[in-house]
């Protein structure tokens, strides 16, 4: 059978901390003063799942910046493509006034 853990180890019981009478913090919100407990299994499936979380993030992170990377690439090389246009147009626009004169 798995043994309960308490997410405070100086209290075996559930226990709202209000009615423990603590007052110092009197503003905060009722989930906030708590204490629940859960069992080990439950424990080591959210350490699990964190991990789980954790390792997509990372690998979400890696991907957003590969393709960020070849996003820069892909501007730069546009970005080359067009000068050589411009300067293609350029020198045809010259050769039209060569022409006209």
């Amino acid at each position: 059978m798995d043994a309960p853990l308490t997410a405070n180890p100086s209290q075996q019981t559930t226990q709202s901390a209000a009615t423990a009478g603590t007052t110092s913090a009197a503003g905060a919100t009722p989930f906030e003063l708590e204490y629940i407990t859960i069992t080990r299994r439950e424990y080591i499936e959210l350490q699990c799942q964190a991990r789980q979380f954790q390792s997509l993030h990372a690998r979400a992170v890696k991907r957003m910046q590969a393709m960020q990377a070849e996003q820069a690439r892909t501007v730069e090389a546009l970005r080359a493509q067009q000068a050589l246009l411009r300067a293609e147009l350029e020198q045809a626009r010259a050769q039209l006034r060569g022409l006209r004169q």
